[in-house]
């Protein structure tokens, strides 16, 4: 459903409060169409720290599309405490949801994420996640390297 490379959508206005729009898209990312998720997600970017509790609860318990769709935000907003519920996802039943994990982990760069991209490499079942991981895994050698992360 996401891709890799989809484009970034401008900021989003989210209402004074926070919480009207974000509960909005998540309802959309949750029980909508594969556009309506599609679109919520890259709205939940825009709207930054304030979507980081309903995203990391989504990864948790939302359908598979949607955990896929937060997987992919919560890496597009690029905080650290995403860190250790995307490493939790690598072990999502779902093989695209492990994928956009290990992308994710990959795109915000913490070395925390290190020994379970290590384990994703080696133990899941999917080339895919394992390619995913070890493309992480260079990603974080280089962020290290050029002193970024």
């Amino acid at each position: 459903m996401m891709s890799e490379n989809s484009p970034q959508s401008p900021p989003v206005s989210v209402p004074s409060s926070g919480v009207t729009g974000v509960e909005e898209y998540i309802r959309m990312i949750t029980s909508g169409s594969v556009d309506e998720c599609r679109e919520a997600a890259h709205k939940l970017v825009g709207a930054g720290p304030a979507a980081i509790h309903d995203l990391l609860v989504t990864l948790v318990f939302g359908p598979d599309d949607a955990r896929q769709a937060a997987a992919w935000a919560l890496g597009k907003v690029g905080r650290a405490d995403a860190v250790l519920p995307l490493c939790d996802a690598l072990h999502d039943p779902s093989e695209r949801v492990r994928v956009t994990a290990a992308r994710s982990l990959g795109r915000i760069g913490d070395e925390q994420a290190r020994s379970a991209l290590k384990q994703a490499v080696e133990q899941d079942q999917s080339l895919a996640v394992r390619r995913a991981a070890v493309e992480a895994l260079a990603r974080l050698r280089t962020q290290g390297s050029s002193g970024q992360g």
